[in-house]
């Protein structure tokens, strides 16, 4: 039973896509009501005709007043599991990740369960590294959702800082407890979803003396390998830069 839930799942998280980043005119804005709502957020609900020429009803973040109407774009879609989904639009350029619609979104639920699709996405994680013989080793996951490598990471919660989420991460996907290193993050970006872009914020962390341990729902396996090794193998999206900025800082930590 899980296996096609999931797949449901997956198939409705893929038909919303398209909606990411779309123009849209949100007319009969009224203020959302919500209990526990962060103060300087305010949402606003209204409806819209999508691309598709469906109406939908759209939660607005930002600039906008009530009884008017707002023209912007779909930074998000709700797949509510109870009701029908629902959109998430913001002013031209306003970059919203799916850590902040969610914390600015939730006081307005009234506790309905559902999952989120944002045209913009934030992931922490961290360079675990150890020295070797030859040099500095990183330890790389390879993801079994993408089929590609990466560092330990994955998506920010609401209610997390960077550095608790990349310490999360790390910890749930290898099984070891890290320090960070203090003042580094450097970030990378690349395209998802077609329209969106997934920013990540790397730290940087000396691995601990346990073994690593695979969360292997999610990490087929690890490798640990030099500097050269791990650009091979992982995405060009400008890790290259990120990791000698990662050996600088490991030779003035010294």
């Amino acid at each position: 039973m899980e296996e096609p839930i999931k797949t449901r799942r997956r198939a409705r998280k893929m038909e919303a896509e398209p909606l990411l980043g779309a123009c849209v005119t949100v007319t009969k804005l009224k203020a959302a009501q919500a209990d526990g709502a962060a103060p300087g957020c305010p949402v606003f609900i209204g409806a819209c005709a999508d691309p598709d020429g469906q109406t939908r009803r759209v939660f607005v973040l930002g600039a906008a007043k009530p009884g008017r109407a707002f023209s912007g774009r779909i930074v998000a879609v709700i797949l509510f599991t109870d009701s029908e989904d629902s959109c998430v639009a913001a002013p031209e350029g306003c970059v919203l990740n799916q850590a902040e619609i969610i914390r600015a979104l939730t006081p307005c639920l009234g506790g309905e369960k559902a999952d989120f699709v944002c045209l913009y996405e934030k992931s922490c994680g961290a360079i675990v590294c150890r020295p070797a013989p030859h040099g500095m080793e990183y330890l790389l996951l390879f993801q079994r959702k993408s089929q590609t490598w990466s560092f330990p990471k994955g998506h920010a919660e609401p209610d997390e800082s960077g550095e608790q989420t990349a310490r999360r991460e790390v910890r749930e996907e290898t099984g070891l407890e890290v320090s960070l290193l203090p003042g580094f993050c450097e970030s990378v970006s690349y395209p998802v979803h077609g329209a969106g872009t997934k920013f990540v914020h790397l730290y940087l962390a000396g691995a601990s003396s346990g073994e690593v341990k695979i969360r292997q729902k999610e990490i087929v396996t690890c490798v640990w390998v030099g500097r050269v090794d791990a650009l091979a193998l992982l995405p060009r999206v400008g890790y290259d830069a990120v990791l000698s900025k990662a050996e600088a800082a490991l030779q003035y930590a010294q």
